[in-house]
């Protein structure tokens, strides 16, 4: 697809990190990964690469922790004038370790549109660059990809519940092999070259400073209404049934 005007990608983490019941089974010291601590790195260093090669990126969500529904994030899209939507997503079957479901699947909404081709550009490039097992491109009816007015895919890199594939999860090494594939299927779709790839030197901590800094305080914030609520509570006169 040739664009006559600097190309709009909106692109989508999908869930947030307090959204249930989306991490991993836990690994053997105690500890779980939620998808988001894999998908909002992605999608930032695909943002920064995009727009090194010329494009303008819109971001569906850009706080890792507030969750917005799907419709909210379709609206962002819809609202933005963007050209395409990226959906980067975890795969998982469920809760527990499994053994035989693993590697990448990409879905559009329906064969033969834009949407198909955006498709087949950003997964062959994922399959060549991680050499990942290749689930192919498929039809798929997710909200994110059927509620928008443009070309949309659905992107999901492995498995949650493969064990292989967790421990990638929060290795920046896999974090941009993904993006630079990203990037590379999405410049082949609007075909435009790549110029570079840039060094990204700043850490992904330094995109969640500010989530972080704000957790943190709304965090201070309960504790002390916590407490003030214990103090209340303490002056209040002992009645007789609570002897």
């Amino acid at each position: 697809m040739k664009c006559s005007k600097k190309p709009i990608v909106c692109l989508d983490a999908g869930h947030g990190f307090y959204s249930c019941d989306k991490t991993t089974p836990e690994f053997e010291d105690g500890s779980t990964i939620h998808e988001a601590e894999q998908n909002y790195p992605i999608m930032y260093r695909v943002a920064k690469y995009l727009e090194f090669n010329g494009m303008k990126v819109i971001l569906s969500n850009d706080n890792i922790y507030k969750d917005k529904s799907v419709k909210d994030r379709v609206e962002v899209c819809n609202k933005s004038n963007a050209d395409i939507m990226v959906s980067i997503r975890k795969n998982g079957i469920n809760r527990k370790w499994q053994n035989y479901a693993k590697g990448i699947e990409t879905y559009c909404y329906k064969f033969g549109a834009e949407g198909e081709k955006l498709a087949r550009r950003i997964h062959n490039n994922l399959i060549n660059d991680t050499k990942l097992y290749n689930r192919g491109v498929k039809e798929g009816n997710w909200d994110v990809i059927q509620m928008t007015k443009v070309p949309a895919v659905l992107l999901e890199l492995g498995f949650i519940d493969y064990l292989e594939e967790a421990k990638q999860m929060k290795d920046r090494f896999w974090h941009d092999k993904y993006a630079k594939a990203i990037t590379k299927g999405i410049c082949e779709y609007f075909d435009m070259e790549i110029t570079e790839f840039p060094y990204l030197s700043i850490n992904e901590l330094e995109y969640y400073k500010e989530q972080i800094i704000e957790l943190e305080d709304k965090i201070a914030k309960l504790q002390k209404e916590l407490l003030d609520k214990d103090i209340r509570k303490d002056d209040l006169p002992i009645k007789r049934e609570d002897i």
